[in-house]
């Protein structure tokens, strides 16, 4: 994965720089090493996407074209890819008084969290996915209205369906879209399952004071 070949490059880095092993016989203070924490819950790479309306004037209101490509968080994590020429549905407004099923080969719209919106409209309605315009208190949306948040669905393999977070410049697009007499979306979503072991990359840089405690500096690649 991308993630394990910047770490292995990392590591490269830092043998050239003089860190080696624990343990080996170079005397040096300064290690560098691997710790494989074996099998873990498994990776999800989101490869493409795409979020278009779809009538006389389609727009598209976010893509990305490639793993490393910008703004992939507006893909939630677990969802499954779309057919390859990607699904065109009508675009469902949420309503919590209405039964689940009303939303069944929908695509459902709402402010709640994409991970609330999955579990009522897709798990218990059949929806094909979901989209949310929710953003936490602390983002200013009038500031910062193509602000997306990132966030997690929860993996299910029976209903293969997925989710999508929008800014709020989107969300007023989709609003907009309720209006007219074809209010339908077209979402295109290449994503991959695999498994995954847990690895991290540990780097001692060795003190001159043994008593003087240790100061961590953590990061993480395993995430847009």
């Amino acid at each position: 994965s991308s993630s394990r070949r910047r770490m292995e490059r990392i590591m490269l880095l830092l043998r050239s720089a003089g860190f080696g092993a624990a343990g080996d016989e170079s005397g040096t203070r300064d290690t560098a090493d691997f710790l494989d924490y074996g099998a873990v819950e498994q990776s999800w790479t989101p490869l493409h996407a795409k979020l278009e309306t779809v009538g006389a004037e389609s727009v598209v209101l976010h893509e990305f074209t490639h793993e490393s490509g910008p703004d992939p968080t507006s893909v939630c994590v677990n969802s499954f890819p779309t057919r390859t020429e990607g699904v065109q549905a009508p675009l469902v407004r949420f309503d919590a008084s209405k039964p689940a099923e009303v939303y069944a080969g929908t695509i459902v719209y709402g402010d709640q969290p994409a991970e609330s919106l999955f579990e009522r409209a897709v798990q218990q309605g059949g929806a094909l996915g979901v989209i949310s315009s929710y953003l936490p208190d602390y983002n200013d949306e009038r500031g910062y209205p193509n602000s997306i948040r990132f966030s997690k669905l929860p993996y299910d393999e029976s209903r293969h369906g997925f989710g999508l977070n929008v800014s709020h410049r989107s969300a007023q697009a989709l609003e907009k879209l309720f209006e007219t007499d074809f209010p339908y979306v077209k979402v295109t979503i290449g994503a991959r399952f695999a498994e995954s072991r847990g690895r991290t990359l540990v780097a001692r840089i060795g003190g001159t004071l043994p008593g003087a405690g240790t100061i961590a500096v953590v990061g993480h690649l395993d995430e847009p």
